[in-house]
């Protein structure tokens, strides 16, 4: 457990973001779970997304980081559009930083609800434990410029949740009337967006029309509300129409429209948008319409002589459907009078009567459905000439051009891929990549900075994964992530590489490793490579002597007793390595183990240095006393410098033993 701890440690500098003046990952705000390549599948993009994702939220819940908080949003939606219905397992780690992010940042909070509308998208209905969260941030910020990024929003959770959405109906009706009344603005865009979100809502509404009819129908006769727009107003309810029934409130509607009518000086579209809601009635009242409101109609149409094809047309259709009716009822009475049951009393005819079928009555099929043109046209030499619909401002099909301002909506790329989940795996560039990773002619520190620099974004740039390469544009501009990312980058493009690839990639990194000039911190990133990749069950051909050397060189002594472990044999050198290693990691224990190791199965001679390496400074006085009683002090042989020097390097561990034990008294002696 120390070992795994302190090799975890070694890590830190890749998994870590160094130095303030770059920005850090590790905060203690929050802690985020690395994930292990033991829990996940080596080439899933679950794993790979799963390492994406942990970065981002890293960055989120640092608060000195907040000027890339913005990116981070834009990558992560990236990452949930590549995965789609994927994203779901990463969902609570996002929301709860999603809404800090909206209540800490002001600057770009428009942004942040544009966004919370895609995630919406995606995932559809499984944001539904989140909502409480979400309408909180509603109710801050209603009034307030955003409710136009907010409406888009609940037409979101509206198509997500679709009858639930009810439930949350009671609060957001009042919302969207006081916001009809209140808005003031130029160019009404917040009006027009609300009309539009309720054909989005749809049959949601039908428990609110008391309240929204009136409250559409008041923006008409607003002196305050500017007069060009009320052709939008009607195009909406006439669209409206289309999901919801008005027919409860017919007399509501129309008398607000002939009052329209029968302004002077009407302009085309205005006249066009009125005789659509007419239209719309007309269709819902069916045969009704006829006897209730097709008289009140006639008389304004006459007054200021306006024509419209298609309300003429549902007229004749309406006609001829009580013309059929009349005839079915009549001819009933007929069969009905001529039978034998006629005969009987007055009474038995009336019971019969009252007991006959009722008559049938035809529907009116709609004017789209039977060829009948739906756009209003006037005859020449009226005196309210309209436009043909197709060349009026109010004609086309969609809302967003009925209401002459763009919604809020999102790309057909972007609503595919949430709906088809992850694909955009692209084939690896090797020979980009191979630019990238040659290291031959890198000389000074600042070339191997600006190398390592290039390896990271161009791994993310070439990586057949679709959640690191959208980390690309904040790896470019924090540098961190790029680090971060390295590992994962590396592996994703070598699960891809042909072989002969791969060699060359490896024989780039060796050169990198012996360069006397690499800086520590690379040597450091390369070494973690390293270790990373035997970990994915995938190790680098380099040689174990090569990285342990490399490792005592950069000080990661966990690294270095794992490789020195592996090329272990039982030699003086490997374990004094050993014991020299484990002195390093403060495991004296351990270090005290191999020595009885290495004495007790392979008869290895014991050094004193090893006793000194080890604090052990009893055994290593009574080794060197030992030692020195054995031998003399000086060779009487002349010129053997050699053997003199050996026989005083006792008399000098004994020095260094008694000075470390405190015994100045012996070592004065």
């Amino acid at each position: 457990h120390k070992v795994h701890e302190l090799q975890q440690k070694d890590m830190l500098p890749s998994t870590s973001m160094e130095g303030r003046a770059e920005g850090s990952l590790t905060t203690g705000d929050a802690a985020v779970p690395e994930p292990t390549i033991a829990f996940l599948p080596n080439s899933s993009e679950d794993y790979f997304s799963t390492i994406a994702i942990n970065s981002l939220i890293r960055i989120l819940v640092d608060s000195s980081l907040s000027m890339h908080h913005m990116m981070v949003i834009q990558t992560v939606m990236s990452v949930f559009k590549s995965l789609g219905i994927k994203s779901l397992p990463f969902l609570p780690q996002i929301m709860p930083q999603f809404v800090n992010v909206m209540k800490m940042n002001s600057s770009f909070r428009e942004f942040l609800f544009q966004q919370l509308s895609l995630l919406v998208c995606i995932v559809k209905q499984h944001i539904r434990p989140y909502l409480t969260s979400i309408l909180e941030l509603v109710k801050e910020y209603w009034d307030t410029p955003l409710i136009i990024q907010i409406v888009s929003l609940f037409e979101e959770i509206s198509k997500a949740l679709h009858d639930e959405f009810k439930s949350h109906l009671p609060i957001l009706v009042p919302q969207l009337l006081n916001a009809l009344q209140s808005d003031t603005t130029n160019d009404r865009r917040p009006t027009l967006r609300i009309l539009q979100s309720l054909e989005v809502f749809g049959t949601t509404l039908d428990d609110y029309l008391h309240l929204l009819i009136p409250g559409i129908l008041s923006l008409l006769e607003q002196d305050e509300f500017p007069k060009s727009m009320r052709w939008q107003v009607m195009m909406e309810l006439a669209r409206l129409g289309k999901k919801l029934n008005f027919t409860d409130f017919a007399a509501r509607i129309l008398h607000p429209i002939l009052r329209v009518l029968s302004e002077p000086n009407l302009p085309p579209e205005l006249a066009t948008a009125a005789m659509e809601v007419i239209c719309m009635l007309v269709t819902q009242l069916s045969t009704d319409y006829l006897s209730v409101f097709a008289p009140m109609v006639a008389k304004v149409l006459s007054r200021h002589n306006i024509h419209h094809l298609r309300y003429d047309s549902l007229l004749s259709r309406l006609r001829g459907q009580n013309l059929v009716r009349v005839l079915v009822t009549q001819e009933s009475a007929t069969n009905l009078t001529s039978s034998p049951l006629s005969t009987s009393g007055d009474g038995d005819n009336e019971e019969q009567l009252s007991s006959s079928p009722s008559p049938t009555y035809l529907p009116i099929p709609l004017a789209k459905e039977d060829g009948v043109s739906t756009s209003p046209n006037y005859v020449p030499g009226a005196p309210t000439n309209v436009n043909n619909p197709s060349t009026s401002p109010g004609a086309a099909g969609s809302s967003a051009n009925l209401l002459g301002t763009p919604p809020v909506t999102l790309p057909n790329d972007i609503v595919n891929t949430a709906q088809v989940g992850a694909g955009g795996k692209q084939k690896l560039n090797e020979h980009s990549l191979l630019r990238s990773w040659e290291s031959s002619q890198r000389i000074t520190r600042e070339d191997w900075a600006e190398w390592i620099r290039g390896l990271e974004v161009d791994l993310l740039k070439e990586s057949p994964s679709p959640a690191l390469r959208s980390c690309l544009s904040l790896a470019q501009v924090f540098r961190p992530l790029a680090r971060e990312l390295f590992n994962a980058g590396f592996f994703s493009c070598w699960l891809e590489l042909q072989d002969e690839s791969q060699d060359q990639l490896v024989a780039s990194l060796e050169t990198a490793l012996r360069s006397t000039s690499l800086p520590p911190e690379i040597l450091q990133t390369l070494l973690n490579l390293a270790e990373f990749m035997e970990h994915a069950d995938r190790p680098l051909p380099i040689e174990v002597q090569t990285l342990g050397v490399l490792a005592e060189k950069g000080q990661a002594w966990a690294k270095a007793l794992h490789y020195k472990e592996l090329e272990f044999q039982p030699t003086s050198k490997c374990v004094e390595g050993l014991i020299f290693i484990n002195s390093q990691l403060q495991q004296p224990e351990a270090a005290a183990g191999i020595l009885v190791f290495a004495q007790k199965f392979h008869s290895i001679e014991l050094q004193e240095a090893w006793y000194e390496k080890l604090n052990r400074w009893e055994d290593a006085l009574e080794s060197h006393t030992h030692k020195l009683r054995n031998a003399p002090l000086f060779s009487k042989s002349p010129g053997s410098r050699d053997s003199n020097s050996n026989a005083a390097s006792p008399v000098l561990g004994r020095m260094r033993c008694l000075r470390a034990m405190g015994e100045w008294d012996q070592l004065a002696q």
